[in-house]
């Protein structure tokens, strides 16, 4: 429960509110204003689905931060491209493509940065506080 609260639940919030921010922008530049209702919920349920993997990745003994970053980056985004074809979410173009990759990544980058810089001022809150005892 404490990881759900503590990691799952705002990695859901964030990865949504920057999705759903990144492709507003991408379909207003694009001649698209408006988004369906249905996309909106599918969006969010894709989200779950990626936390859930994500909780299952986690109990995989990674030699490193950065190897557990690629695999998870490669597996997500491979879903979402399955996701966004099944789904119709937009045409398989390169520009299309390339602009949904770089909304992707975006997204990817500054979710697992928050949640690194968190960890790190964490580590060194704990650190201090062994240190002054």
């Amino acid at each position: 429960m404490k990881q759900l609260l503590k990691i799952y639940l705002p990695s859901t919030c964030i990865t949504f509110t920057l999705s759903l921010l990144g492709t507003s922008i991408l379909n207003l530049i694009n001649g698209f204003p408006y988004q369906s209702n249905g996309w909106i919920l599918l969006l969010f349920g894709f989200i779950v689905v990626i936390d859930l993997i994500d909780y299952g990745l986690s109990f995989i003994d990674f030699y490193s931060y950065k190897t557990y970053f690629v695999v998870e980056l490669i597996v997500t985004y491979l879903l979402m491209l399955i996701a966004g074809f099944w789904g119709n979410w937009f045409s398989f173009t390169a520009s299309s493509i390339i602009s949904v990759s770089v909304v992707f990544l975006i997204v990817y980058c500054c979710v697992h940065g928050y949640f690194y810089k968190r960890a790190r001022v964490e580590a060194e809150e704990i650190n201090s506080l062994i240190n002054n005892s």
